[in-house]
């Protein structure tokens, strides 16, 4: 089957849903929802009336069988982290397995709670690495249920620093939630949590940035800041020490939507 030019991107933001389809030369139709509530704090959150709202503005166009639909979530609804084995299952199956035991059995939980992605990092005589991104199995089960009801093809789901890639540091503060993504042992790390308090998220920013970077007497990368001159300026003087970032403003929700849509 040959797939569409169309696809659709959809960006949870903090308190809304924003989704944009895609044409071969940019949006076509943008749409916007409201999100529950509790939906940051409840793993399940019925998301049924969101996606359903999401259908009707961008039109049935956007709910054909070969359009592709990408969905990225804010970055602290995943849980990150680096673990170490001496051996590797071979199978993705049987790797899958093995990664959410050991990620259960750290955090106290049941395996089939849990939905993990996983990045092979170095590999050496002692073991392999491997960069984990772990995410609650009944939110992941609770959007592709409620996507699919309302007619989206579900071809990719991450958060959203998993859609873009950095060069050197990037630090971004959407509403509500705060994200450093940046190298670390090879691998592109994220470190993000909740808070909309701006001197709090700047001093926890800062101390990030500094056990990152800074513990073996290194200078991080190029700094890339995306925030509200508020922030920028609070975050830039709890960093007075390094570099000055490059700040840009953040993006429009519509034009993060776009950015994820399948080309």
């Amino acid at each position: 089957m040959i797939l569409s030019r169309r696809s659709v991107g959809i960006y949870f933001g903090h308190r809304r849903a924003h989704a944009v389809l895609r044409g071969r030369r940019g949006a076509l139709r943008s749409a916007s929802a409201r999100l529950p509530e509790a939906i940051w704090q409840e793993d399940g959150t019925d998301l049924r009336s969101t996606f359903a709202a999401l259908a009707r503005g961008l039109g049935a166009e956007a709910l054909r069988a070969d359009v592709r639909t990408a969905v990225a979530l804010p970055d602290p609804v995943a849980l990150e982290d680096v673990l170490s084995f001496a051996d590797v299952p071979e199978t993705p199956r049987a790797l899958d397995d093995l990664v959410r035991f050991r990620i259960a059995r750290e955090h106290r939980s049941a395996p089939e709670r849990v939905v993990c992605t996983v990045e092979r990092l170095e590999t050496s005589e002692t073991g392999t690495d491997l960069l984990v991104r772990v995410l609650s199995a009944a939110r992941v089960a609770a959007i592709q249920s409620a996507a699919r009801e309302a007619g989206f093809r579900l071809h990719r789901l991450e958060t959203l620093a998993r859609y873009a890639p950095a060069e050197g540091m990037v630090i971004a503060c959407p509403d509500g939630w705060w994200s450093v993504r940046t190298h670390v042992g090879g691998a592109m790390r994220t470190f993000s949590d909740w808070g909309a308090d701006e001197s709090e998220a700047a001093r926890r920013i800062g101390r990030v940035v500094r056990s990152v970077h800074l513990k073996d007497n290194t200078t991080p990368a190029p700094i890339t800041l995306v925030a509200t001159a508020p922030l920028a300026r609070s975050v830039c003087n709890t960093l007075s020490d390094l570099p000055e970032p490059e700040i840009r403003s953040p993006d429009d929700p519509n034009s993060i939507a776009l950015s994820l849509a399948p080309r």
